[in-house]
C-alpha cells in the first residue's frame, strides 16, 4: 500500500493538471454560453427589469443527441458592466489574458452588483488565472463565485471539484480535503479523485507523525533502550493513552507489530483522550501488516464514537475505500 500511496505523490499532479483542464473547458463552454450565445446589447439588462428576449435562455451549442447541454440558467449579467465583460470576452478570444483581466477589474469596480455578475467576473478571472499558471489567484477567484450563492447544485458540484483540485496543487491540504469531503457529498469525485484524497491523508497524518517523534525523541534518546524503556512504563500504567501514543510513536518509526500490540493494549484499557486517532493508527497498522479487511473494520469503530467530528469521519470513510481486498506492502 505504501508504494502506491507514494507512487501517487509523484502523479497525484498529473491527475489534477488534468482535472484542472477539464474545468477549464468547463469554464470556457460557460463563458462561451454566456457571451457568444447572442449579441451582448439585446442580452444584457438592467437588475430590476429583462426583456423576454434578454431573459431567454443561450441557444444550445450542440445538438441534443446526448452530448453535453448548456445549463438552462434564466439569469443574465446588468447592463451596467455590458461593455467591461464584453471586451474582456474579446480579450480572452484573443488569449490577452492580463488585458482581460483589466476588463474583469473594471467591471468588479462597478457598483452595484448582483451576485450573479460576482459570479460571471469570478469565473472569468479563474479561467484567466489559470491560463497564466498563476494557480493561487484562481483559487482565490474561484472561493469568491463560491461566496456569491449564486450558483446552482450542479455548477456548485462542479466548483467544489476545481476547488479541491486547485487546493490540492497549491499544497493547501486542510483547504483540499475540506472541498474535496463537499464534492463527495455531491457525488462529483471520480476514482482519480479518490486516490488523490488518500494521498493527501498520508501526507497529513505522516507529518504528525513526525511532529510526534521530535516531540518524544529527547526523552527516548535519554535512554539507550529508548522505545523498550516507554514500552514498560506504558505495560504498568493504568490508562490506556501512553499506549496509544507509544503506538504512534512505534507507527512513525516502522513498527508496525509494535503499533498494533500498543494500540490494541491501550483500546482494552480506560482514559483515552482522542479515540478517533486510536483507531485510525490501529487501521492504518493493519494496513502497513497486508490486512486490509482488519483495516476497514478498526476504521468502521469511527462511527461509533458519539463526539467525533464529521469531517474526520468523512475523511476516513473515504479512505477506507481506497482500500484494496489485499495489499502488498506497508502503509
Amino acid at each position: 500500500m505504501s508504494h502506491l500511496l507514494k507512487a501517487m505523490g509523484l502523479w497525484m499532479w498529473g491527475l489534477i493538471a488534468i482535472g484542472i483542464s477539464v474545468s477549464l473547458v468547463s469554464v470556457s463552454y460557460r463563458v462561451l454560453s454566456v457571451y457568444r450565445s447572442h449579441d451582448l446589447p439585446a442580452r444584457v439588462a438592467s437588475s430590476d427589469a429583462a426583456s423576454p428576449a434578454a431573459a431567454a435562455p443561450p441557444p444550445l451549442l450542440f445538438s441534443p443527441d446526448g452530448k453535453p447541454t448548456p445549463p438552462s440558467v434564466k439569469l443574465i449579467i446588468s447592463r451596467l458592466i455590458a461593455n467591461e465583460m464584453t471586451a474582456a470576452q474579446k480579450a480572452m478570444d484573443e488569449q490577452q489574458w492580463s488585458g482581460a483581466l483589466q476588463n474583469l477589474e473594471a467591471a468588479e469596480a462597478k457598483s452595484p452588483l448582483t451576485p450573479y455578475d460576482k459570479a460571471k467576473i469570478g469565473e472569468s478571472e479563474a479561467f484567466a488565472y489559470i491560463r497564466l499558471n498563476n494557480l493561487k489567484a484562481a483559487q482565490a477567484a474561484n472561493e469568491a463565485v463560491l461566496a456569491t450563492g449564486a450558483l446552482g447544485d450542479e455548477e456548485l458540484a462542479k466548483l467544489f471539484r476545481t476547488l479541491f483540485q486547485l487546493a490540492a496543487v497549491n499544497q493547501q491540504r486542510t483547504k483540499a480535503i475540506e472541498y474535496g469531503g463537499q464534492a463527495y457529498d455531491a457525488a462529483a469525485l471520480n476514482s482519480n479523485d479518490l486516490l488523490i484524497m488518500a494521498q493527501l491523508y498520508y501526507d497529513e497524518h505522516k507529518e504528525r507523525t513526525t511532529r510526534l517523534l521530535n516531540a518524544m525523541k529527547s526523552r527516548a534518546d535519554a535512554d539507550k533502550q529508548g522505545l523498550p524503556a516507554l514500552e514498560a512504563e506504558a505495560n504498568s500504567n493504568p490508562a490506556g493513552q501512553f499506549d496509544v501514543k507509544l503506538g504512534e510513536v512505534y507507527f512513525g518509526a516502522g513498527d508496525y507489530q509494535g503499533a498494533l500490540t500498543a494500540i490494541s493494549r491501550g483500546l482494552g484499557k480506560t482514559q483515552i483522550n482522542r479515540l478517533d486517532e486510536a483507531y485510525v493508527y490501529l487501521g492504518r497498522g493493519w494496513v502497513a501488516q497486508n490486512r486490509p479487511t482488519e483495516a476497514k473494520k478498526t476504521l468502521a469503530q469511527l462511527r461509533t464514537l458519539p463526539n467525533i467530528s464529521p469531517r474526520v469521519l468523512r475523511l476516513w470513510n473515504l479512505y477506507a475505500d481506497t482500500l484494496p481486498e489485499a495489499s502488498s506492502a506497508s502503509l
